[in-house]
This record gives structure tokens, C-alpha cells and sequence, in this order.
């Protein structure tokens, strides 16, 4: 119900609305909305100008208030003042010593809150930074895009030039009264902003640059994050790069995820700059334990918890996220160059306009380098004709102290305001530093209008370059540098093998292959030397990674055989193999999550789902396959591989007893070559997911009331519509046959079971070397 006028605009009707000879009516009209005006000759265009809430509300919000609270006003800083107040003042009561302590930080997600264009402020504040007044103008902002209707200034170029003031002046709001404010309220309460500074009509890349820890997100169904992100966070000296991670729609992930799934987007995240995850979703658990899977986020997210039947074996796949962060947050992330305004992709830093324009940024030997201390060959400009005077002036001064620029040369200013006056400027400074060339000399510094040619001057040799790899996108590589050495981090992005040489620019050290899958560090087994660098050839499994780590001199002598790039993949001499099946009967140790364990005996290897008992048929958990096997003498000084062939979703294996670790993802291949000749208990553990378990449960009666079914995301399930009261008296279930509890529910009767257990086959390969 809130609305408020702003202003009465009257335009004389024109062919293109003529704004210099605007007349304002605002006086003229009283509080009912009545307009007294003696009209002058010819036709008019009369706009009622007001504001009004944009109705967005919070959430997600307990459901007493649902609809009946609105976002708070992002350019209005004693609103933002009150709304972190309204957050914080129970904290402080309730949990004053645990601020700064207990609680590190508050985070400020992905913005969902829609535009915002205005705030009682707005005119006061827009005439102070851009000095004339925006309302004759705001006429403009009525245009839709594609759409050319007389909502223009004196010209096309003037509406674009009040428009691109308007959004300035909205950005810088956003940033002094409300987020700003916001980071100010929680670093003094002892805390840090975490913050995923994109979606919202403001720059991305400021606010990156002003959280704590600036974050993206990645979803199981894509993975990288937005480059301005780790781009801004690098060039601020920020060296810790979050990601809202492992974000699930309900039609993946419906208590189906698994280690194997999960890592098809984590690495190209982690390619992104990323190093450090926070899951999306890890729900608190307030259950007793016989109620499970529990609490889930709705129908959101993968389900994180110790609910999950995984949770166990995937601490392995947890210390692969660990070791992989920890060399990911070694050092600092190398970058080309430094661009103006957005990312030029992730192996670039980048620095906002308001940054770059009140920041102390020196030349130090011809390089620029930020209060942050990162330093870049070169600066990169938008690609684009118009800038603001005040960006043009201090690019100026930086290439005359010796700083290398890149960008074509501009032509007309940004802004309304002395428009025609300001483009004479820009030219004229534009015309003394490019001079039409190419490449000029300016003072101390170059110009460079070529990013090509830049490039191939100032970064002569590739910080690193992958070859035979069989797409552009197959193979990503992060180089991170501190003070031990290098690190290379090396990611498989495709559902294949792929046999590569990465070429570093390094020389002089041991190259060595440290892998985070089991915490192994080796030397490289094979290597080359050139004048420029060193050459590894590579093969990654699909979806692996592999560190590269250079930290060590070479000892000794450097390798006695140079391979050449094109050898690298070239046909080996055929080594000898052999294959012998573990074919037979299994006895299989059933350990569901929610019930009793119990044995079977099984002729041969087969999914659950089609097995005659439903104990079976619907089995959530782990089944540990035993079998005695035989390896002959005339195996032995071969190499030896044990091969489960196909699973879900993740396995454990022992051998006579010892344990051989656990295997998330394909191929589920082992190496027990050290295995003598003779008789040797096998153990195959394999955990499945809890969704069999569930479809079983709904081929029981119900003994809860579901809610409705949520259709705006496709077959996205349906809630439990409050606790039953046998659960909030804690009574027996009356259901007995259902097993599993929780409060979102993805499945019916007739749901198809997914596939579970080991079918392999099960193989031992032995190679000849």
C-alpha cells in the first residue's frame, strides 16, 4: 500500500521528447492526485513520477512471517543500520561471548532480491555526485529494451550517457549505505563478511573485492564459478576464494548423490579459483539417530550429514577435497595481467573502477602493482569507445610513470554532465597517448592497442601449455607460487581418459607428482628438459587430478633421454596381459542402515533391485562381498591390478585383512602387486545411496500426512506436512515396514529403483612390464 510521488514532469509532445525545456508540476498537484495547470499551447506529455516497494521478500523465512516481511532498502543506510540490527540485537543477548568466537562469520548469499532503482534519497544524492538533477530525465528508464519509443533525450547517445550516471549512482549505494555498512556491523562484532557478490544491480567486482571472503557458487549439474570472482578476490589480496558448493536441484539430487557424482564439477571449480568449498548443504540433524535420513533443506542441495549411508567411507573423498584445498590455498595464484572492470577469464585478476580509481596503484620496474601487492605486466582496458574522464587521467599518469596499458583508444566520455565538453578532453588525451598507433611510447610507459602482441612481448614464454589433449576444455591447470616452490594443479574435465604433455616454464628442478586421492608424493617417473622449460607427460583417469610440484633441485643428472613432445603419446612396445575372472558364489554380509544386519549367499554378481527379497531388493547401506581367491605362481613379477568393474557407489577393500582404501569414483582398480602366491580372503565393501530404501518405504502405508507436490521444478517431491504425533511423543511407528524418516519425500510407489551393489566383473589383471 505504500506508495510516493516523487514528481510531475510535463514534456512538450514532439516528435523525441525534448527534456532541456522540461517544466516541472510537482507544486501543481495536491495529496489526492488533482493537477491545477494552466496548459500552454501545443500538446503535452504529462508523466506522474512516484516510488513504491518492489515487493521482494526475504527468504527463506519462518512460516509466521512468510509474505508479511519485505527486503530492506539497500540505498538507504539508516535502514540498513536497522536491519542488521534487527539481526544482530538477539545475538548479541543470546550469544554475546560466542560472536567472534563460536561464530566466525555471517554470509551474505547468492542476491535473489530482484532490482532496486530508487530511494527517498535518490535525487539529493544523485545531484551531489553527478551535479545536475535526474529527475527531468527519468522518463528515459520507461524504455524497454529493443524498444524505441519517445522516451529519449535530445538524442540516443545523451539517453545512454544519464542512463549509465543513473546506474553508477545505484551501484555506489548499494556499496556506501548498504553493504558497506553491513561489513562494517559484522567485522565489529568480531566477525567476517562472506559474501556472493554477484546477481543484483550492482558491481560484482567490487564486491568481491570488499568481502572477507569473496564466494561463487557451482551446482552438481555445472561446475566453474563466475571468473570475476576469483579474478577481483586475487587483485584485493584476498588468497581465500569460497564457493557455495555442490548446490543440488531436486531433479539430481534426491538422496542419489554420491563421491563418484560430485566430482564431475568440483575440479572445474577448483580450476575456477575456488579453494575453499562450503557444502551446500550440511543440515543440522536434531533427530535421535533412528530417524533417518532426517532433515534435508527442503528439496534443495546434496544431503551432507552423518545421516548419509556414506558418510564413513566418504571421509575419503572428504581428505581429497582437504589436501586439494590446502595446496589450492598455498601461495598465491599466478595471473597474466590485470584488467579494468570485469575478468578477462579465470587466469585474470580484476580491479572495479571505483577501486581503480582511489587506490594508491605505483609503477614498481614497469609493473603496476596494487596496495594488495599483486603485480601484472600490464593493464588491460574494457573493450569499449567511451570512458570516464577520471579513469582516462589516471590510466595517463600510470603510463608515464612507466606502466604498460592495453586497450584501444577511447573516443567519448562517460556521463551527461559537461558531456560535449569532456569528449573534447578525452580525444585530445586520447590523441597525445595512442598518437594512432599501434603501439606508442608515453612518457615512461607503452600502449598497446593489440592484447596478442602485448602478450607476446611481455609474456614471451606460457606460464604453462597443455598439448594432445583432445579439446581446449578437456584439461584445466591452476599454478600457484610461494616461498617452498611451485604447484600445478592439473584436472581431467572430461568423462574420458586423457593422455597429455603439460609444458611448464620452469628449469632446474625436480618435478614431482603429488596425488590427493591417498596423499602420495612421488617423483615424476618420466620427464624432459628443454631451453624454455620442463615437459611431463600425464595420464589422467576421467574427472582425476594430479598436483605437479616443483620444490626440489634436480639430483644427480638430468634425465639421460630427452622425449620429444611428439613421442610423448606415441605407441609403447605391447606388454603381455592377463586376465583372470573371480567368477562364483559370494557371501555377502548385508549392513542396511536402518535395520539388523543379515547374510546371503549369492551365485553371482547382481544389482539389489533384482533380487526376489525386498530386504534386499530396497537395501540402503554397505554389503560386504567375502570371498577366498587363488593367485598362481606363474603371475608373480607381473604387474597386478584388481578390478571391480561396475558399482554404487563407493568401496572399501581388504586383502587378507589390510586394508586397501577406499575408491569413489571410476575405474575401481586396485594394486596388489605386492600379493604373494597362494589363497587370500577378499573383502569388497560396497556403501549404495539411501533411494531404494526410500522407494521401499512407499510401497508401505503412510503413517505421516504429505503436503502438496511441488511442480515448479519438475518431479520435485513433496513435503511431510507437520510431525505426526506418534513421532512427537516418541511412540512405536505404526508403520512398522517403513524404515527411513524424513522430511521431504522425492519417491511414490512406482518409482523406478536405482541401480546399487557390485556387478562388476571382478577381475585380476596381471601385465608383463
Amino acid at each position: 500500500t505504500f506508495y510516493k510521488d516523487i514528481a510531475v514532469m510535463a514534456y512538450p509532445k514532439d516528435s523525441i521528447i525534448q527534456s532541456n525545456n522540461a517544466i516541472e508540476l510537482t507544486s501543481a498537484m495536491d495529496s489526492s492526485g488533482m493537477l491545477s495547470w494552466k496548459v500552454p499551447a501545443g500538446k503535452w506529455l504529462v508523466y506522474r513520477i512516484g516510488h513504491a516497494p518492489t515487493m521482494a521478500n526475504p527468504h527463506p523465512l519462518p512460516d509466521d512471517i512468510i509474505g508479511k516481511s519485505l527486503e530492506v532498502d539497500k540505498m538507504d543506510a539508516d535502514l540498513n543500520k536497522f536491519h542488521w540490527n534487527t539481526v544482530f540485537d538477539p545475538m548479541k543477548k543470546h550469544l554475546g561471548p560466542y560472536l567472534g568466537n563460536t561464530f566466525k562469520h555471517v554470509l551474505i548469499d547468492s542476491y535473489e532480491a530482484g532490482g532496486q532503482n530508487w530511494t527517498p534519497t535518490f535525487r539529493e544524492v544523485f545531484k551531489k555526485i553527478k551535479g545536475y538533477d535526474p529527475v527531468p530525465f527519468l522518463f528515459t528508464l520507461e524504455a524497454k529494451s529493443g524498444q524505441k519509443p519517445n522516451n529519449m533525450l535530445n538524442s540516443e547517445n545523451e539517453t545512454k550517457r544519464f542512463k549509465w550516471d543513473f546506474n553508477d549512482v545505484v551501484n555506489r549505494l548499494f556499496f556506501d549505505n548498504g553493504w558497506k555498512i553491513g561489513k562494517s556491523m559484522i567485522n565489529g562484532l568480531g566477525m567476517e563478511l562472506q559474501f556472493e557478490a554477484y546477481g543484483g544491480p550492482f558491481d560484482e567486482v567490487e564486491g568481491a573485492a570488499l568481502a572477507d571472503m569473496p564466494m561463487g557458487e557451482f551446482w552438481t549439474s555445472r561446475g566453474g564459478i563466475n571468473a570475476n570472482i576469483g579474478s577481483a578476490a586475487r587483485a584485493a589480496g584476498k588468497h581465500i576464494v569460497g564457493a557455495e558448493a555442490f548446490t543440488g536441484a531436486p531433479g539430481l539430487s534426491q538422496y542419489t548423490e554420491d563421491p563418484a557424482f560430485l566430482m564431475q564439477t568440483v575440479n572445474s571449480a577448483y580450476a575456477a579459483g575456488v579453494n575453499r568449498l562450503v557444502l551446500h548443504t550440511w543440515v543440522h540433524q536434531p533427530f535421535d539417530d533412528k530417524y533417518q535420513p532426517g532433515m534435508g533443506m527442503g528439496w534443495w542441495g546434496t544431503h551432507f550429514s552423518r545421516f548419509q549411508t556414506w558418510f564413513e567411507p566418504g571421509k575419503a573423498f572428504f581428505n581429497y577435497l582437504t589436501r586439494t584445498q590446502a595446496l589450492l590455498q598455498y601461495g598465491q595464484q599466478k595471473a597474466d595481467y590485470l584488467c579494468l572492470g570485469k575478468s578477462n577469464g579465470y587466469h585474470t585478476d580484476a580491479i572495479s573502477v571505483r577501486d581503480f580509481i582511489s587506490q594508491a596503484i605505483i609503477v614498481v620496474n614497469g609493473r603496476i602493482q596494487l596496495p594488495s601487492g599483486r603485480n601484472y605486466p600490464f593493464l588491460k582496458m574494457p573493450n569499449q569507445d567511451n570512458i570516464s574522464l577520471e579513469v582516462l587521467e589516471k590510466i595517463a599518469a600510470l603510463v608515464k610513470q612507466g606502466a604498460v596499458v592495453v586497450g584501444k583508444a577511447p573516443s567519448a566520455s562517460l556521463g551527461l554532465q559537461n558531456w560535449a565538453e569532456n569528449d573534447l578532453k578525452v580525444q585530445s588525451l586520447s590523441k597525445m597517448m595512442w598518437n594512432g598507433k599501434d603501439v606508442s611510447l608515453f612518457g615512461k610507459g607503452k600502449l598497446y592497442v593489440d592484447l596478442k602482441r602485448a602478450e607476446k612481448e611481455f609474456l614471451p614464454i606460457k606460464d604453462y601449455e597443455v598439448s594432445h589433449a583432445d579439446s581446449a576444455e578437456a584439461i584445466k591447470v591452476v599454478h600457484r607460487v610461494g616461498n617452498v616452490g611451485d604447484v600445478y594443479h592439473i584436472s581431467n574435465n572430461q568423462n574420458r581418459v586423457e593422455n597429455v604433455d603439460l609444458f611448464v616454464n620452469q628449469s632446474g628442478l625436480q618435478p614431482e607428482c603429488w596425488q590427493a586421492e591417498d596423499g602420495s608424493m612421488k617423483n615424476a617417473p618420466n620427464w624432459s628438459v628443454s631451453g624454455q622449460g620442463t615437459s611431463i607427460p600425464l595420464k589422467l583417469n576421467p574427472h582425476q587430478s594430479i598436483f605437479v610440484v616443483f620444490r626440489k633441485k634436480i639430483s644427480g643428472t638430468s634425465p639421460k633421454t630427452t622425449i620429444q613432445s611428439s613421442q610423448l603419446n606415441a605407441s609403447q612396445p605391447t606388454a603381455k596381459t592377463s586376465v583372470k575372472s573371480i567368477s562364483g558364489s559370494w557371501n555377502v554380509l548385508m549392513k542396511p542402515k536402518m535395520d539388523s544386519s543379515f547374510n546371503i549367499t549369492i551365485d553371482s554378481l547382481q544389482y539389489f533391485g533384482v533380487h526376489p527379497e525386498n530386504r534386499v531388493k530396497y537395501f540402503a547401506g554397505t554389503a560386504i562381498y567375502t570371498k577366498n581367491v587363488i593367485i598362481e605362481k606363474s603371475n608373480q613379477g607381473a604387474s597386478a591390478v584388481l578390478d571391480l568393474g561396475e558399482l554404487h557407489d563407493i568401496v572399501q577393500v581388504s586383502l587378507d585383512g589390510k586394508d586397501l582404501g577406499v575408491k569413489w569414483y571410476p575405474p575401481y582398480q586396485y594394486d596388489i602387486a605386492s600379493m604373494k602366491a597362494g589363497e587370500h580372503e577378499l573383502k569388497i565393501s560396497v556403501t549404495n545411496n539411501w533411494a531404494n530404501r526410500l522407494i521401499g518405504d512407499e510401497q508401505e502405508p503412510a503413517d505421516f500426512e504429505w503436503g502438496d507436490e511441488r511442480k515448479d521444478f519438475g518431479n520435485a517431491g513433496r513435503p511431510m506436512k507437520s510431525f505426526p504425533d506418534w513421532f512427537i511423543k516418541n511412540e512405536p511407528r505404526p508403520s512398522q515396514g517403513r524404515k527411513a524418516f524424513t522430511l521431504w519425500y522425492y519417491y511414490k510407489k512406482e518409482s523406478q529403483l536405482k541401480p546399487a551393489g557390485l556387478l562388476g566383473p571382478v577381475q585380476l589383471i596381471f601385465t608383463t612390464k
